[in-house]
């Protein structure tokens, strides 16, 4: 037997369930016992199809299959009718995509397939036919099931019985509904209201409800939608053990310090796990998913690279070239759709409070571009418009974005959205205000655009006109930049990512072109000059042998330094380079000799850098500029290999620095 290594994380996606919008799903009790009298009998040797076909009335419909149905006989005779309760479960009634939200997206319990892997999820949503399918289970099964095995053999029999008849018994339930809650608790909802949408888990919800006075809101203002509606249900359902619905919305049950108890952990839970669970609007792709009106200009583009390589200086020449009128934002953990797009916000106006929509940088661009549309130059041709994202994996896209994903999807032909979306209540009356509609006006009918694109309706085209739904134009680029070292902050799902151009910046020495200003950069350190890019190729070329990746490099332009002198001063080499490698790039690894050897079998420390007390004229907290030279001249005899084994011509990549190991998949359906 050989020893190996274990196999790396896999690069898994979110969850992105197309049919989360409309789902919805009842008779939870009746589901619950049934996928555990399923789960029991996987565990005797069964087979993980549970159903069989039964065509009847010219429809096809679902029964349980014979070597369930079977085992269910000699196992739980005890229960009444148990193989008739079980078939009346939403597993043989429910369409296909509404299960899959159930069970993958809420309760986290089991994957559901069709037995017939040709067969597309949104077969069953009309017609009203049954296919077979099959069931894998999850951790989150093996928990309850061991958790309901504890208790004696007549509980269980009671503990089936009673939930396979949508009713609940004395000893299980309990425990069975508080396991299934924490399963739902890294779930996340929608409810829209007149001022626009909020995104949120349980934990806003209990947040609320910690003074046992309040309610929260539980009506949406249109109506449910995705998990939402099947967490009302499951509400409703008494499935829940601290929530209820009624009149006022969502209240507590009984028993504040219990609740309050289990919301404290809750909280704690979800610090703990560094993912998201989202849900998309997703719609069918489009012929040609990424079309570039431009040839050479691709209407959505995320530039990426490790850090310091010249992303944003890619995309500003761009700009520059082209000559066109830009918005920029900056993604954090903390933006969310209203800072992107804008909120109805209060402001102060002539001593008064007034409430108005204050547009953000997505808003801002988007009417620009309109407004261009709707005034063409006179020759004809439409100026663009580029809204810049910086750093757009360090938020949360889906949250951002919103149902404005859906607009990504453009025309190859026109570069128009395929599908629009209604605007909310707010944001329409102020769109309709900046095109120059306004409701019941006969004399302001929004802009006049003249050609409508074949891909969108006339009713649709209008309402867009009006500002009662949005669209992108074609007009309107959206061009990113995206920092792989931080790519764990907020993974882009794989439906995102395609509906993008990407563009790969290496690591290279910039070109002096024909700029006369531009210096080589040095780093300046005890009274002697190093050059910056020799330092650069030794330090990845250790990075890459140790980290196997690309994403903790150095790029050229990790540190600034003035273009007239290209000097890089001691203090911001240690405070920014020094800083980073051994806070960043080796915090997991032991530190490579190669680089932080000092003699013998020491190793420079951080703190090795900087005095620690006052001394030669120097406070606490200065750098010692003395080894931060003995440190990068430690580096020469490396340098000079690398030097002799990568070429010479400024812009070139060292041969040491690898090719990025994760790289976003091409833009296609």
């Amino acid at each position: 037997m050989s020893k190996v290594l274990p196999i790396a994380i896999h690069d898994r996606p979110e969850l992105n369930l197309r049919q989360g919008i409309k789902s919805s799903l009842n008779h939870w009790r009746q589901l619950i016992a049934s996928l555990y009298l399923f789960y029991q009998y996987l565990l005797d040797g069964g087979d993980a199809i549970y159903s069989k076909e039964i065509h009847a009335g010219g429809k096809v419909c679902l029964g349980v299959s014979d070597g369930f149905a079977s085992w269910l006989s000699q196992n739980w005779s005890q229960v009444a009718n148990v193989k008739s309760l079980v078939q009346q479960c939403p597993l043989y009634t429910a369409q296909m995509e509404h299960l899959q939200v159930g069970l993958q997206l809420f309760l986290k319990l089991a994957q559901i397939k069709f037995a017939d892997n040709s067969l597309p999820d949104a077969t069953e949503r009309t017609g009203g036919n049954r296919f077979n399918k099959l069931l894998r289970f999850s951790t989150n099964m093996k928990i309850l099931a061991d958790a309901i095995s504890t208790h004696s053999v007549s509980e269980r029999i009671t503990f089936v019985a009673d939930w396979l008849s949508g009713n609940d018994d004395a000893n299980v339930s309990k425990g069975a509904k508080e396991i299934l809650a924490a399963f739902t608790e890294e779930c996340q909802f929608k409810i829209r209201t007149a001022s626009g949408e909020v995104f949120f888990q349980q934990d806003g919800i209990y947040d609320c409800l910690r003074n046992m006075q309040d309610s929260v809101e539980s009506t949406d203002a249109k109506e449910p939608v995705g998990p939402f509606r099947i967490l009302k249900t499951y509400i409703n359902e008494e499935m829940h053990p601290y929530l209820s619905e009624g009149a006022s919305g969502f209240v507590v049950k009984s028993s504040s310090a219990e609740f309050t108890k289990y919301a404290d952990m809750v909280r704690t839970t979800l610090s703990l796990i560094p993912r998201r669970t989202t849900i998309y609007q997703e719609v069918a792709p489009t012929k040609q998913m990424q079309p570039s009106i431009n040839s050479d200009i691709p209407l959505q583009r995320i530039c990426y690279g490790a850090p310091g390589t010249g992303k944003s200086h890619d995309t500003d020449d761009l700009i520059k070239k082209y000559n066109v009128a830009n918005f920029r934002t900056t993604f954090h953990p903390d933006s969310d759709y209203a800072n992107f797009v804008g909120a109805y916000k209060p402001t102060m106006n002539a001593g008064k409070i007034e409430y108005s929509f204050r547009p953000q940088a997505f808003m801002n661009a988007y009417v620009k571009a309109w407004k261009l549309m709707a005034n063409p130059s006179e020759d004809g041709k439409t100026e663009k418009v580029v809204l810049v994202i910086e750093e757009i994996n360090r938020g949360n896209c889906a949250q951002i974005f919103g149902d404005l994903f859906q607009l990504l999807d453009r025309d190859g032909q026109s570069g128009y959205s395929t599908y629009p979306i209604d605007a909310d209540v707010d944001l329409a009356v102020w769109l309709g205000g900046q095109f120059g509609y306004a409701e019941g006006d006969e004399n302001k009918n929004g802009l006049n655009v003249a050609s409508r694109p074949s891909c969108l309706t006339q009713s649709d085209w209008n309402d867009v006109l009006k500002g009662k739904k949005l669209a992108l134009p074609p007009n309107l680029y959206i061009w990113a930049t995206m920092n792989t070292s931080d790519q764990s902050l907020f993974p882009i799902d794989s439906a995102f990512k395609r509906r993008w151009d990407w563009k790969y910046v290496p690591i290279s020495r910039p070109d002096k072109g024909d700029d006369l200003n531009w210096k080589d950069r040095k780093i300046d350190a005890n009274g002697k000059l190093y050059d910056w890019w020799d330092f650069i190729r030794i330090v990845n070329a250790h990075i890459a042998d140790v980290t196997k990746s690309e994403d903790k490099q150095l790029g050229y332009f990790f540190v600034k330094a003035p273009d007239d002198t290209g000097v890089i001063t001691a203090e911001r080499f240690a405070n920014k380079v020094l800083f980073y490698l051994f806070n960043d790039v080796f915090k997991d690894w032991d530190l490579p000799a190669r680089i932080f050897e000092k003699g013998g079998k020491d190793k420079y420390a951080f703190k090795d850098f900087f005095y620690d007390k006052a001394e030669d004229g120097h406070k606490p907290g200065d750098v010692r500029e003395n080894v931060v030279g003995e440190f990068i001249e430690r580096q020469e005899h490396e340098g000079e290999k690398v030097k002799s084994d990568t070429p010479a011509t400024p812009g070139e990549e060292p041969p040491a620095t690898p090719a990025p190991e994760v790289a976003p998949p091409p833009a296609q359906s």
